[in-house]
């Protein structure tokens, strides 16, 4: 049983021209599983829903200042809850266009136009842009959520730069979930992962000037420099990744007891300055005293562990020694030796 359609729903309507889906109607909560999208009648705002645990529920209006939606105060459940959102898409005429998601689980669902789109996982820090077709007029779209938050945002294609790949291995052989990091200036602007398919596709807004994107997967990664993207067409950039451990190490103390939890820094030498808390790349010792660095972008760097009023450095003759990280990978050992008075213990990060 399809969707049941009526004319007289006229809220809940958002602009492409808004960029973000803002105004939605929300129904919660219920536990997992508890309501079949494709049953659910479009609704308006008062119209009462009744689960199966006899507890009657009602549609409310979500109308966001932010770009944001903020979920929590719809919640009744404290564990195991889901809500349903409902809106509209008004398109101008019939077009393909991306839709992004952020704060998605993997258990929620969408719907658009009766048919159900996929979803990738995702959270604040990575976004799957969606291609949607959307015919002229008005678009229904069914969201079912976990999360406290969500946001999603609309892109026209013919107004954004696309950037799409396929991500694979020295054998050629497909990788699924890679991290995809587009680079600007040495600043991450956009991140995603290679869906199930083993490809990826970042959506922007237009932007001057030439970018660098990485691919990692565990100790695999990749680089792709001098990216030049243009407003409206797609750029293709395949990738493919190769054992990518750029330095390792151990901490230790003058026993040779390891240093575990403890931060460690890697500065590209022109950033070694204010800057360099924008610029540093982190990671954290293991219990055995051991760090590595994956898929450092080539270039030149120090080396630092922190502690509590100074930081130790990699050095040579009292003096920090920068460490070049070659275009082609060659894994490099640094090791630490110092004592444990003055190490500052990461509680968290």
């Amino acid at each position: 049983v399809p969707f049941f359609y009526s004319s007289f729903v006229i809220s809940q309507v958002n602009h492409i021209e808004r960029q973000y889906l803002q105004d939605w109607l929300a129904l919660g909560s219920f536990p997992s599983h508890e309501l079949d999208l494709t049953f659910l009648p479009i609704p308006k705002e008062g119209t009462v829903v009744t689960g199966t645990d006899e507890k009657a529920r009602t549609w409310k209006l979500l109308k966001s200042v932010y770009k944001d939606a903020h979920l929590y105060p719809f919640y009744q459940e404290q564990t195991d809850s889901t809500l349903y959102l409902f809106s509209q898409i008004e398109s101008p005429r019939d077009q393909i266009i991306y839709l992004t998601f952020t704060g998605i689980n993997y258990q929620d669902q969408l719907w658009i136009n009766e048919t159900e789109i996929g979803i990738q996982v995702s959270n604040t820090t990575y976004t799957y842009p969606i291609e949607v077709y959307l015919k002229s007029g008005l678009n229904v779209i069914y969201l079912k959520v976990s999360s406290d938050t969500i946001l999603c945002q609309m892109w026209d294609p013919s107004k954004i730069e696309t950037i799409t790949g396929q991500v694979a291995d020295s054998n050629g052989l497909s990788v699924t979930g890679a991290e995809i990091n587009l680079l600007r200036d040495d600043r991450s602007i956009y991140r995603t992962m290679a869906d199930n398919e083993e490809r990826y596709r970042i959506v922007i807004e237009p932007l001057s000037g030439k970018f660098d994107l990485s691919a990692q997967k565990g100790e695999l990664g990749a680089w792709y420099f001098g990216l030049s993207t243009e407003k409206g067409k797609a750029i293709e950039a395949n990738l493919s990744i190769r054992p990518s451990v750029s330095l390792s190490g151990l901490l230790a103390n003058f026993t040779d007891k390891p240093h575990e939890n403890i931060v460690v820094e890697a500065i590209p030498k022109k950033y070694l300055t204010d800057e360099s808390e924008n610029y540093g790349l982190y990671v954290i010792s293991d219990t055995n005293g051991r760090y590595r660095f994956i898929n450092l972008k080539p270039d030149t760097y120090y080396l630092r562990c922190h502690n509590r009023d100074q930081y130790i450095y990699h050095q040579e003759q009292k003096k920090p020694k920068s460490i070049f990280i070659p275009s082609k990978n060659s894994q490099q050992e640094i090791d630490f030796k110092f004592g444990t008075r003055q190490l500052r213990f990461l509680t968290s990060f």
